[in-house]
């Protein structure tokens, strides 16, 4: 029998690996988001007292101009409901005011919204108002005589859910004690009028008495912002909603409302991609909610996810550590052998308004890595806290060590990170001491994860035509969310790192070791090749990075002048230029294809797949005879060793696909 092996061609791989985006309206702009990601790696419009639209006297009780049926047709997916509980059943009140609407109708409003837009989900806040009359049982129970009525279309357990899992339903956000859980999102403890971190699973800024309406846009919008460097299953409530005391101390909505929209809508239009989380407003319209919604999918590029790194200890070669994965306030941080797929491991540099530092921020706490009691003294340990809105005790100087390291210089205690005593053990301490320049005090960044790299003109890094072949030419191009645009940072046992190609594993971005003139093109290379195309890695205070070759000393660059599609990445003297500056922006959903190496063997009629391998990847081979689906060769993926993945499977078939599908592993 005559067979042909097929594994993916380039082309048909892209359209493969690309996500299917339908252009979403505010009814159903859920539908087209990748399922896998949960809610809380989305931004949500949202609405305070969502159903408050009746008032005795003006701008004391409204909150909302639409009712909740039209608030999700433009795109709100978080309701604020507050029912006060009255003969066993919740009416809808803002304070003592009733709003002539019940529970039930709310409920019949987000349940035929659902129907008739299956792919969305409804996240729904709920909370105890005013006095409680006439009942012969609790709040609690009352809730859950509602529940039982459809208890198919609402989503109680204590996680945040994936979208896949919320989709059709009601996710509860409770804000009520309950004797019996897991029930809902637990939100029950919630300070008042300030901003509270529960545990890094809830991140929520509700200071609703304004004296201030510029301090209230500042916490609103620090919380935007680290929202973006929170943990992945860290949940952001950001409420924009508050009141101003008027005339004779009478509460005043619109005062606040009336400031902080224009804001809005102007810092999403200036930030039109990344992760904010639920933005809660007043007066939420239109314009507002497409403007959150459209940052979870925006055109012509990706979702704006930061960079994380492992923080590795050049004397020990340990990695930062949030010992214990402990998600509260005050946890120590150690170190330990480092491990790419320890969440605990990883952290994100967030930059610092107006300064050079940088916050250190956990991906699993959402906490930021501090000096233990805000101390100045030597020998104080490095905790994770709260953030504490640009403290000193917050914010590290990344000073250049030479050879790719880093010092970490504390702002507020002129002091530098180390481990206790250059010690080698596991769970040693980290501290601040004073600088010495030991190895024990140097640190180096390995990104984690795989990243779409955007130049200054706002277009991203790829290879030339969609090759990947060896020379193949790196350019700046219009985004496309394809492997060709897609790179992975691999780190040794030096700060050194190397930029692979995802279409091209293991192939890296270089040049050859004669070329070290300023000007000379990139291209791709092989990973094995030698250590002129290891790059140092330097993060900028605007967020951006900087690279430099470690052979030639060069640094990246786009040439000057050139902003348009198919300019080539160089290499070229370091300059304090825009276009020597790059974005990281962590690739966060779809899977990467790899196109596998497949050898016949016609006397065993078996085909054998070969592939190279990472890790902290894993790799899962399947085969199709028709693109139309796709089936597992193995019955779970296969871990990743930094060797070659390799399986045979039976040459059954006259005509055969095959292709790898690699994710990290959790």
């Amino acid at each position: 029998m005559r067979h042909l092996l097929l594994p993916i061609f380039c082309s048909m791989l892209f359209a493969l690996a690309g996500r299917v985006v339908a252009s979403a309206a505010g009814n159903d702009w859920m539908s087209s988001l990748d399922g896998d990601l949960p809610l809380s790696q989305l931004s949500i419009p949202g609405t305070h007292d969502s159903g408050a639209r009746f008032e005795p006297f003006p701008g004391t009780a409204i909150c909302q101009n639409l009712t909740i049926g039209e608030q999700l047709a433009i795109g709100v997916r978080f309701l604020d409901i507050r029912c006060r509980h009255l003969n066993d059943s919740f009416t809808i009140h803002h304070g003592q005011v009733y709003q002539n609407i019940n529970f039930t109708d709310v409920l019949t409003d987000v349940l035929a919204f659902l129907d008739a837009n299956p792919g969305e989900t409804v996240i729904m806040s709920v909370k105890q108002e005013y006095q409680a009359s006439g009942n012969t049982r609790s709040f609690e129970a009352t809730f859950d005589s509602y529940v039982a009525q459809n208890p198919g279309r609402w989503k109680l357990g204590w996680e945040v859910p994936t979208l896949d899992e919320a989709r059709g339903k009601i996710v509860l956000f409770r804000r009520f004690g309950a004797s019996s859980t897991p029930k809902g999102i637990n939100a029950s403890v919630w300070p008042d009028n300030t901003s509270f971190n529960q545990t890094g699973r809830l991140r929520v800024q509700d200071r609703y008495v304004v004296p201030s309406n510029d301090d209230k846009w500042s916490a609103v919008e620090a919380l935007l912002a680290e929202a973006g460097f929170g943990g992945a299953d860290t949940l952001y409530v950001n409420f924009s909603s508050g009141y101003k005391s008027g005339l004779f101390g009478i509460p005043s909505i619109p005062t606040v409302s009336d400031f902080m929209n224009p804001k809005l809508e102007t810092y999403f239009t200036e930030n039109p991609s990344g992760r904010f989380g639920v933005v809660v407003m007043d007066f939420v319209d239109a314009t507002r909610a497409e403007l959150i919604y459209r940052t979870n999918d925006p055109v012509g590029r990706p979702v704006a996810h930061p960079a994380y790194f492992h923080l590795v200890n050049r004397h020990s070669g340990m990695a930062m550590d949030l010992s214990g994965v402990n998600r509260n306030e005050g946890a120590a941080i150690n170190q330990w052998p480092l491990t790419v797929t320890a969440p605990n491991h990883r952290w994100a540099l967030a930059t610092t308004p107006g300064g050079e530092a940088f916050r250190i921020q956990s991906w699993v706490s959402s906490k930021c890595a501090s000096i233990e009691g805000e101390s100045t003294v030597a020998g104080a340990r490095l905790v994770c806290r709260d953030d504490l809105g640009d403290h000193p005790s917050q914010q590290f100087v990344l000073e250049d060590a030479g050879d790719g390291y880093f010092k970490l210089r504390n702002e507020g205690s002129d002091l530098v990170l180390e481990v206790e005593n250059a010690s080698l053990a596991n769970n040693a301490k980290i501290q601040q001491n004073t600088d010495t320049n030991g190895h024990h005090q140097h640190w180096r960044l390995l990104p984690w994860g795989d990243y779409h790299i955007r130049t200054s003109s706002g277009k991203y890094l790829g290879l030339q035509n969609g090759e990947n072949a060896l020379g193949t030419s790196i350019v700046q191009q219009a985004w496309s969310d394809s492997p060709p645009f897609r790179w992975r940072f691999i780190g040794g046992d030096t700060a050194a790192l190397k930029a692979a190609s995802l279409s091209a594993l293991p192939r890296v971005i270089g040049v050859a070791p004669e070329e070290s003139a300023p000007g000379t093109d990139t291209r791709l290379f092989a990973a094995e090749s030698g250590e002129t195309h290891g790059l140092h890695l330097a993060p900028q205070p605007n967020g951006t990075f900087r690279f430099k070759f470690v052979g030639s000393g060069l640094s990246w660059g786009i040439p000057a002048g050139q902003s348009g599609d198919g300019a080539h990445l160089e290499q070229q003297t370091a300059a304090a230029s825009a276009n020597q500056e790059f974005g990281l922006e962590r690739v966060v959903g779809s899977p990467v294809i790899l196109i596998p190496t497949t050898r016949l063997d016609v006397e065993t009629d078996t085909v054998t797949l070969s592939w190279e391998t990472q890790v902290g990847f894993q790799y899962q081979p399947q085969k199709s005879a028709d693109l139309s689906g796709w089936n597992d060769l193995t019955a779970s993926p296969l871990p990743g060793n930094g060797l070659q993945g390799q399986i045979t499977d039976d040459a059954n078939s006259s005509r055969m696909f095959y292709r790898v599908v690699v994710t990290p592993e959790s």
